[in-house]
């Protein structure tokens, strides 16, 4: 017999005060997109979002979507290896293209979250405000037109 009741399945559990849980998620609806969590004896509706479970009410912030962003690009970077592997692209050239654009991509990502993290950590590091999303979309463009020579509305 399972002991699985001493041990039950946790999930990662972002809660809307920042901090990430681990709770087993109870209550799921049928389509398995939520459920409720207890946190210090709490009880917490909770959602799944992006693949990811979420407090209700929950915003990622700026270094949240910015890693979100990170393991994008790195799976971007895979599916073009692997494509190219499989020989579904073919012309060497438009794969280098693609995978240059997508490492640069990636490149791009990383700088970011590195600032938004400098900015958790140093708040005088960055000007009140630098981290909202119109900055940070600034920031993506910047760097990536300076980075890959490509304007960021053709990539």
């Amino acid at each position: 017999m399972s002991e699985q009741w001493k041990n039950p399945p946790t999930e990662e559990v972002h809660l809307r005060n920042g901090k990430v849980i681990q709770a087993e998620v109870n209550g799921k609806t049928l389509d398995g997109q939520s459920g409720s969590i207890f946190n210090d004896g709490d009880p917490l509706d909770v959602e799944l979002v992006n693949g990811q479970w979420q407090e209700k009410g929950y915003t990622p912030t700026p270094a949240d979507e910015a890693l979100y962003a990170q393991l994008l690009t790195v799976q971007v970077v895979g599916a073009i290896q692997q494509a190219y592997t499989d020989g579904k692209i073919t012309d060497l050239e438009t794969y280098n293209r693609l995978y240059e654009v997508a490492r640069k991509a990636d490149g791009q990502v990383r700088k970011l979250l590195d600032m938004l993290e400098q900015a958790d950590t140093d708040p005088f590091s960055v000007s009140p405000g630098e981290t909202d999303h119109e900055t940070i979309e600034g920031h993506l463009q910047d760097l990536s037109e300076r980075e890959t020579g490509i304007p960021p509305e053709e990539l």
